[in-house]
């Protein structure tokens, strides 16, 4: 296996210089993602494609390139930790290599970051949403942009105890619970697939982890009425 700790930010420079504009398109997506880190199924969204496999050969093949430009032999499985390392969250995340990070910022490619992630809880996807990586593995989640601002203007609006039944974390825990809750969206994310203006109020309710899950229980969800009256 080669070692790619051992690429130079400078060799990094001279590989991206002649890489393809579309595959510099999806280091730069990486890129603007916090901690630099992204998975297939993200990374799909946002560059656009309708499936995360093609994502995930897309991925690799700009990972092939690099390794050939840089004339460096064909590792003995998968392309893509010459450009990132990987680890497991319920789906494979890739993290950049810190080299071609800076790489990156040296070319100035590098953009103000764009992209708040977060991983939908099982109970926040539909029935169809079966996402797998490999031949066996399911992965019951999937991955959606957030806007962190709104969610700000939500807890702003309406404080950190839960709508529906008014647990307050920090009254519970003290400060280890100081500013914790969920925010749920009235609206799935995964019923509306694609870019859509938030409405703080409107759209965003603070909820408790327990109420959160008891909404999605149903499908389409309970809305925060409904459950009030069961808990009642």
């Amino acid at each position: 296996m080669p070692n790619y700790d051992s690429i130079s930010v400078e060799e990094y420079v001279s590989a991206l210089k002649v890489l393809p504009d579309k595959y510099r398109e999806i280091l730069i997506i990486q890129f603007q993602c916090p901690r630099h880190e992204i998975s297939a199924g993200l990374l799909a969204r946002l560059a656009g494609y309708r499936k995360f496999s093609k994502a995930n050969l897309s991925y690799g093949r700009a990972a092939h390139l690099i390794c050939d430009s840089l004339k460096i032999a064909k590792p003995e499985g998968f392309w893509f930790p010459a450009i990132a390392e990987a680890y497991h969250k319920g789906v494979w995340i890739w993290t950049m290599r810190p080299n071609l990070v800076e790489a990156i910022k040296q070319l100035g490619w590098a953009r103000e970051q764009r992209y708040e992630t977060f991983f939908l809880n099982p109970e926040e996807r539909t029935p169809t949403e079966e996402f797998t990586e490999g031949k066996s593995q399911l992965v019951a989640v999937n991955v959606f942009e957030r806007n962190q601002e709104a969610r700000t203007a939500c807890l702003q609006h309406y404080g950190f105890i839960c709508v529906a039944c008014g647990f307050d974390f920090e009254k519970f825990y003290g400060a280890l619970g100081h500013e914790f809750i969920h925010v749920h969206h009235i609206k799935p994310l995964a019923e509306i697939g694609e870019e859509y203006i938030v409405d703080p109020v409107r759209d965003l309710q603070p909820v408790c982890p327990n109420c959160h899950a008891m909404l999605h229980r149903k499908n389409p969800a309970l809305t925060v009425s409904q459950l009030k009256d069961l808990i009642k």
